[in-house]
């Protein structure tokens, strides 16, 4: 079997006991007569769009206005490769700072962003950042974002239902411990598993992404901006480590 189908089966896999986890939490809400599954999946998904269309509001807010000049050579390297990987022509954005970083989002479903930073430009040449490019234009066309957007409101829903309990376990109150001891567990349990399977999830989404650049442009260009990336970040961590030390036996 092809190894990108089992990614895609282990992630399958991982989504299924994400879902489940996420499942088991709300299932108490069931003993409740007028409330039925219909209602706790509509609910749910209520919720994750309201929080994803506040999000894409949010993110139009924040860049307009500060995308790159269309002219420009990094547009035109952006375009030629959205046609050639079928997917839709995102919009520039370059922030100012040294850490070497790039990253997709969507202001809109048919608004999609990529954003680079000053340190990215610096730090790889033509042809690797013509691969972070591809890299971020696979997560676009594969709805990535959309995609962990999603997973990441399921998490944070189990993640405030296990604050909820550990607050109630962790109170004074004798009957309050005992009623919530139980709950406090199975969140516990459920939040460490989801946890990482979103992990998972996210890397085998970042694997994918690379393989699809890859193939666009070279593996050798990929896999040197990778390299060259973690190196100036471990090199600006130490350098701030450094930094920090100085200061505080100054």
């Amino acid at each position: 079997m092809n190894k990108k189908y089992k990614l895609h089966l282990f992630e399958l896999l991982s989504l299924i006991i994400f879902i489940i986890s996420y499942s088991i939490l709300l299932s108490p809400l069931l003993l409740i007569d007028s409330i039925t599954i219909f209602h706790i999946v509509s609910i749910t998904f209520i919720m994750i769009w309201t929080i994803m269309i506040y999000g894409s509001i949010k993110t139009w807010f924040k860049y307009k206005n500060k995308y790159l000049d269309k002219s420009s050579n990094l547009y035109l390297k952006v375009n030629k490769l959205s046609d050639e990987m079928g997917a839709q022509k995102p919009k520039l954005i370059i922030l100012k700072t040294p850490t070497p970083n790039a990253y997709a989002t969507d202001a809109l479903p048919t608004k999609p962003i990529i954003i680079l930073t000053t340190g990215l430009l610096n730090t790889l040449n033509e042809s690797e950042i013509e691969a972070v490019l591809a890299h971020e234009i696979s997560h676009i066309n594969s709805y990535d974002i959309y995609y962990m957007m999603f997973l990441s409101t399921l998490l944070s829903i189990i993640r405030k239902k296990h604050n909820f309990t550990r607050q109630s376990v962790g109170s004074n109150d004798i009957v309050m411990f005992i009623i919530f001891i139980v709950p406090f567990i199975i969140t516990r349990i459920n939040l460490f598993i989801c946890r990482i399977n979103f992990f998972l999830i996210s890397r085998i989404r970042e694997y994918i992404a690379d393989k699809d650049a890859a193939k666009v442009t070279t593996s050798k260009d990929m896999k040197n901006a990778l390299l060259k990336i973690n190196n100036q970040i471990y090199n600006l961590n130490k350098l701030n480590a450094n930094k920090f030390y100085l200061n505080s036996y100054i």
